[in-house]
């Protein structure tokens, strides 16, 4: 998974809001549920 969220940054840039986190490839709703609290922008 922090793979997939390095890969998404050299993309994209740093994250601005901490949905984007669901465009990453293996965070659905429930992933997605999980880490909301834990990150922060």
């Amino acid at each position: 998974m922090a793979t997939r969220i390095l890969e998404w940054r050299t993309r994209n840039g740093r994250f601005s809001r901490v949905e984007q986190l669901r465009e990453i490839e293996g965070i659905g709703e429930r992933r997605f549920s999980q880490l909301r609290e834990l990150v922060t922008v």
